[in-house]
């Protein structure tokens, strides 16, 4: 097997504009920046430069108030360059470097990612700085302005496998190379989407994904700042519906992206604690059954998103209401559009897992008074709107399949995409982490985890019965006790990526991936059936 590339902004110095390309596909008026590598560990070990896209010809790009975590190059403000030398990668290509940076040794790190014990230990994000960019007589900066993901230094590196020339996998990582700013493109509505990478990953990985959720490791914005794409933080892609009751059409565009059996959506997260954030991520989830509601059932918006003073209680609108049995309500402003414990019974109705039955009523109080922020101590007697599961049912046709028969079970495979290079060992020790970490099982006896801004499990959002897997590759197939390179070996070669046969770990056929719903037989006898022996050889693998 090859071994990973893996470039640091010195090595890409050397690289011609030619073998970059994408820059001059960007909109008129899209800037950008990337830190290379985009993360890195705290004990001063390993170095970053940071990057600008401007777009065009401007005066200078800077740099300043760089955070007293970071060692920089020189002291501030730091003139970024394009001028070809090191640290810059080319002449002329309006990508203006300045570098490298490190992290200060002993400067204090957050123990737990966004400082949150239910989130991933051992990683952080810094704000490396601000950025100014003079043209003519403006001065532009970012929005949001450049970050680096901090990897503690005692966290071991995970075991990471390249199995094509732009596709590296570690156990629940996919890192593609790609040629332009795909992911943060789409985000932006400024490029030409993800189709292209994810016929890639499907070349090289089974059509066992529900979802394919994008960490995007640099950022685009279009000028000025305040455009309104620059405060996209999330955004969701639909590509099967299989089901009907909610509001929306069936539909399977999964041939296009690669996936003509399973895949439901795609979900592209903007880069750093801007878009890495669990309600975040599960609010995109939750566009592939939510928010689809007619509008004249007085619940949605045209944004496709539940209306603030309702009590859906949604990560995607509203808040939770109690009900003071005197005919009025308070709210509950910890359950609802920035944050929760728990799916909402409309979401839970709308993914088919709970019956018609069990939707309570939702309301929605008078637009005319404040909004939820401004009322989660007061007493809500303004009901303007109550709408029942009948009413839905009346307007959309009863949630198909229901309990009995909808999806419980999902895979979701997270994909971090990378310009021209393939991820570090510590990027993708970051993400994988970060992948892993969305469905590790909450222990018994502690409550669910607020999902809001951190990262914590979703094994618990959904309720009893619901499982979640971010598994890419299995795990120990050999039988060796470990998950070492022989396994990525199997893996490729089961995968149909390049590698050793399978056939001499696995004659009877080659082993299924793990799956949310469990270790699940194949056909692994080839007699037409899945059936006891089919089941033997399972066992003999550890399932």
């Amino acid at each position: 097997m090859r071994s990973v590339l893996f470039l640091t902004c010195a090595v890409r110095a050397g690289l011609l504009l030619a073998q970059v390309p994408g820059l001059s596909d960007l909109p008129p008026g899209t800037r950008g920046w990337e830190c290379v590598p985009g993360v890195v560990r705290n004990d001063g070990s390993e170095s970053f430069c940071v990057e600008v896209f401007t777009g065009g010809a401007v005066s200078s790009v800077t740099l300043d108030l760089v955070a007293p975590e970071l060692v920089p190059p020189s002291p501030g403000p730091i003139e970024l360059r394009d001028d070809g030398e090191y640290p810059d990668r080319v002449t002329g290509d309006f990508v203006y470097t300045a570098g490298p940076f490190r992290c200060r040794r002993g400067a204090p790190a957050c123990a737990y990612y966004m400082d949150d014990m239910t989130s991933p230990a051992g990683l952080d994000t810094i704000a490396v700085g601000q950025v100014s960019i003079v043209a003519g007589d403006l001065t532009e900066t970012f929005l949001v302005g450049p970050s680096v993901g901090v990897l503690r230094a005692d966290v071991p590196a995970v075991i990471t496998r390249q199995v094509a020339d732009n596709l590296a996998v570690s156990p629940h990582l996919v890192n593609v190379r790609t040629r332009n700013w795909a992911s943060q493109g789409l985000l932006r509505q400024a490029g030409p989407g993800p189709a292209g990478i994810t016929q890639t990953i499907y070349r090289h990985l089974p059509d066992r994904y529900d979802f394919l959720v994008f960490f995007t490791t640099n950022r685009l914005e279009q000028v000025p700042s305040t455009a309104s794409e620059n405060f996209v933080a999330g955004r969701h892609v639909s590509v099967r519906v299989d089901f009907t009751g909610t509001g929306r059409p069936v539909m399977n565009a999964g041939s296009i992206f690669g996936s003509p059996d399973r895949l439901l959506g795609i979900v592209l997260l903007d880069a750093y604690e801007r878009g890495i954030y669990g309600a975040n991520v599960t609010h995109e989830l939750l566009h592939t059954w939510g928010g689809w509601l007619d509008t004249e059932l007085g619940l949605t918006d045209a944004s496709k998103h539940y209306l603030p003073r309702s009590s859906v209680g949604s990560l995607l609108g509203g808040q939770r209401w109690f009900d003071r049995g005197d005919g009025t309500f308070s709210l509950d402003c910890s359950e609802g559009r920035n944050g929760a414990r728990q799916a909402s019974p409309l979401d839970l109705y709308l993914m088919g897992l709970i019956d018609a039955s069990e939707l309570a009523p939702l309301r929605v109080y008078s637009a005319s008074s404040p909004l939820p922020l401004f009322r989660c101590d007061d007493v809500i007697a303004d009901v303007a709107r109550t709408v029942t599961a009948s009413d839905i049912i009346a307007r959309h046709g009863p949630r198909v399949p229901g309990p009995e028969a909808a999806r419980r079970h999902f895979n979701i495979a997270f994909i971090a995409d990378s310009r021209d290079r393939l991820l570090t060992p510590t990027e993708m020790t970051f993400y994988d982490l970060l992948a892993a970490h969305y469905a590790r099982p909450v222990p018994a006896g502690l409550p669910a985890p607020h999902v809001g801004f951190n990262w914590p499990p979703v094994t618990r959002f959904f309720g009893a019965g619901v499982t979640w897997s971010t598994a890419v590759m299995p795990g120990d197939l050999d039988w060796d006790g470990t998950v070492g390179e022989q396994d990525f070996e199997i893996f490729a070669a089961c995968a149909g990526g390049p590698g050793v046969d399978y056939r001499q770990f696995f004659p009877e056929g080659c082993p299924l991936l793990p799956d949310a719903g469990g270790y699940l037989p194949a056909d692994f006898d080839a007699d037409g059936d899945v059936d006891q022996t089919d089941f033997g050889v399972m066992q003999r693998m550890g399932g």
